[in-house]
């Protein structure tokens, strides 16, 4: 075999394959350094993150536009969540993605925080 014939060999075989890039597959978390720690609120706070995501079932999110909703805890604590749309255009928001970036912002940061991906930014 050539050395040629064998570097295109080598180069096909280390190919990436082609894949689909879906809505938070790049992200950016940023924990926030102060405030409260979740405590035994988180599943708490992953409770209130389900009832605000029930209620946006199938919402559609033009431009730029978020949602917000405050929800009381136990100890003087609350949970504060945010769903913006950063896409250019108008997308619809499911149940899953609302509850995975809303419990991933609660489960990955002590005292909450903020993950911005391709279509929505979660708080």
């Amino acid at each position: 075999m050539q050395f040629i014939t064998l570097l295109l060999a080598a180069s096909s075989a280390l190919a990436l394959p082609t894949t689909t890039t879906t809505e938070n597959t790049i992200q950016k978390r940023t924990c926030f350094g102060s405030g409260e720690n979740w405590g035994g609120d988180r599943s708490n706070a992953e409770d209130r993150a389900r009832i605000m995501c029930r209620s946006l079932k199938n919402t559609s999110f033009t431009s730029k536009r978020s949602f917000h909703q405050c929800h009381n805890l136990s100890n003087k604590k609350k949970a504060d969540f945010t769903i913006l749309n950063t896409a250019e255009t108008k997308q619809v928001i499911d149940f899953d993605t609302c509850f995975d970036g809303l419990v991933a912002e609660i489960n990955g940061c002590d005292r909450g925080g903020a993950t911005s991906g391709k279509i929505f930014r979660f708080t």
